[in-house]
C-alpha cells in the first residue's frame, strides 16, 4: 500500500525554491522525498511543501478496512472526502466512515505509526535542507495538509481523522539557483541529520529577544556539544571521554586542543584556532551563561548578546568544515576569515 504525507513549508521570504526529489531506501519500504513550490493553481506565494511517498506493508484487515472506505469513494464520486456511510468486513464487524471512533484500535495504531514515520522523514529531510541551505529563525507547529493512501497511486484517497502533523516555518532562502541538490541527497542518503548543535543555536537565536538569559545559556550550551561532538567524529575512540567526562574549559581547548585534531579538512595543511575574535566573545560568553546560571545574573544587553551569539554561529560553520562539510565555509563571515587568513574565493 502507498501513503502520501504534504506539509506546508513556510517562507517570509517568497522567493521560491525550484523541486527535487530524493529517492531514500528505508529497511521496510522505499521512500520518495519532494520538496517543491507551489504550482500556480494553488496560489501560495509564500509557502512551498514536502510531499512523501512510502510504500508500506499492512495486514489483511487494514487493506480491507482501505478498500472499503476507498469504495465508498467511488461509489460517491467524493474522491477527497469520507463520506456518511457504514460497511461491514469479513468479520462482520460494522465500521462507520464518518467515526474513526468505530475503527479497530490495531487499525488506528497501524495508521498513526505510518503518519509518525512519514513526519519523521519530513522533518529530518527539511531539517536538512534548512541545514545545509543556512536557514535560520525556524520553528514547529503541529498542523496536516494532507494525508492519503492509494493501492497503485493512480487514485489517492484522504484520512480525515488524522488531525496532527508538522507545519515548518522558514523565513529565509539562498539564491535558488544555488540549491546543492546533489549534496542534500548524499546528505539524506547516508542518514545523516543536522547537528544537534546547529539546533540549539537557533533556539538561542529565537530567544535573544524575548528571554536572553535562556538565549545565552543555549548559545553557549550549541558550542560546548559543537566541541565534544566534533572530538567525538574525529577521534572516534575518544567519543566516550568526550561525551561523557569533563572537559577543560571551552576556550582552553578551541585554542589548544582543536588545532591537533585530525579533521577532515584543513587550511593549506593547517587546522587553524578560531580567531582571537571569535575566542574573545565566546569567553565573554561563557562568564556570562556561568553568572546567569550561578548567581542569576542579568542578561546582557541586545547588542552584547548578538555579538556573542555571531560569534558562536562562525565557531559552529567552522566545526562543520572541520568535520568534513567543506560548503560550511560559506557561511562563516569574511571578516572572521580574514582573521584567520583565509580567502573561501580562493
Amino acid at each position: 500500500m502507498f501513503f502520501r504525507y504534504s506539509c506546508s513549508i513556510r517562507y517570509i521570504n517568497s522567493k521560491k525554491i525550484p523541486a527535487f526529489e530524493v529517492i531514500e531506501s528505508h529497511p521496510d519500504n522505499l521512500t520518495t522525498v519532494v520538496l517543491r513550490g507551489p504550482v500556480e493553481s494553488e496560489g501560495f506565494e509564500t509557502k512551498h511543501f514536502c510531499e512523501i511517498v512510502i510504500a508500506s506493508s499492512i495486514d489483511e484487515e487494514c487493506e480491507e478496512i482501505l478498500f472499503e472506505l476507498e469504495k465508498l469513494f467511488n461509489d460517491s464520486g467524493q474522491e477527497s472526502c469520507i463520506v456518511d456511510q457504514s460497511f461491514k468486513l469479513k468479520s462482520g464487524k460494522e465500521l462507520d466512515a464518518m467515526r474513526p471512533s468505530s475503527f479497530p484500535e490495531s487499525f488506528k495504531s497501524v495508521i498513526l505509526s505510518i503518519q509518525e514515520n512519514i513526519a519523521k522523514i519530513a522533518k529530518d529531510t527539511i531539517a536538512v535542507f534548512r541545514w545545509r541551505m543556512n536557514l535560520s529563525d525556524f520553528s514547529e507547529t503541529t498542523t496536516l495538509r494532507r494525508f492519503e493512501w492509494s493501492r497503485d497511486q493512480s487514485v489517492w484517497n484522504h484520512f480525515n481523522y488524522v488531525l496532527f502533523s508538522p507545519i515548518f516555518h522558514i523565513t529565509e532562502i539562498l539564491d535558488p539557483i544555488k540549491l546543492p541538490k546533489d549534496e542534500i541527497d548524499e546528505i539524506l542518503s547516508k542518514s545523516m541529520k543536522e547537528p544537534v548543535y546547529h539546533e540549539l543555536f537557533r533556539e538561542s537565536w529565537e530567544l535573544r529577544f524575548k528571554n536572553p538569559r535562556s538565549s545565552i545559556v543555549i548559545g553557549i550550551s550549541a558550542a560546548e556539544v559543537a566541541m565534544k561532538e566534533c572530538i567525538a567524529s574525529l577521534v572516534p575512540h575518544a567519543q566516550w571521554l568526550a561525551e561523557e567526562a569533563p572537559t577543560p574549559p571551552l576556550i582552553a581547548m578551541m585554542k589548544n586542543y582543536l588545532p591537533l585534531l585530525p579533521t577532515k579538512n584543513k587550511f593549506n595543511a593547517e587546522v587553524l584556532a578560531p580567531p582571537k575574535s571569535i575566542r574573545r566573545d565566546i569567553g565573554e560568553g561563557v562568564e556570562l551563561r556561568n553568572k546567569v546560571v550561578h548567581v542569576g545574573r542579568q542578561a546582557p544587553s541586545y547588542g552584547g548578546l548578538e555579538k556573542i551569539l555571531l560569534s558562536v554561529k562562525d565557531f559552529l560553520w567552522l566545526i562543520d568544515y572541520y568535520r568534513g562539510y567543506t560548503w560550511s565555509l560559506d557561511y562563516i563571515r569574511d571578516e572572521t576569515l580574514a582573521e584567520m587568513g583565509v580567502n573561501k574565493n580562493c
